[in-house]
């Protein structure tokens, strides 16, 4: 509800520490900016991973975008039309699943 009605927003769990300001420390240049749980320069920014099989043929290629972990405890969301679409299919599936912040736990 609040990225749709065009707010921005800066979460972060109430056991959170900051060392410094978050908005010093985030690109902002995307429309979700999260926390990493990578545990050294590779896997807390990510990396892309790019594997060759020859028995795919023409198609033998493909690469992909990895990330250790991305955690919840900080994130910041700018209000965009995909942010609010990224949002809702989170809170859907947390209702759908039971996910105790959903269910008010």
């Amino acid at each position: 509800a609040l990225l749709a009605s065009g707010a921005e927003l800066l979460y972060a769990d109430a056991d959170a520490v900051l060392g410094a300001p978050p908005f010093e420390l985030a690109s902002l240049d995307s429309d979700f900016e999260l926390l990493s749980d990578g545990w050294d320069e590779e896997s807390a920014h990510g990396f892309i991973m790019g594997a060759d099989d020859p028995s795919m043929g023409w198609s033998r290629y493909c690469e992909t975008s990895v990330v250790a972990s991305l955690s919840p405890a900080l994130f910041f969301a700018r209000p965009t039309r995909e942010a609010v679409a990224v949002a809702n299919r989170m809170a859907a599936r947390a209702a759908a699943e039971g996910w105790p912040a959903a269910a008010g736990a």
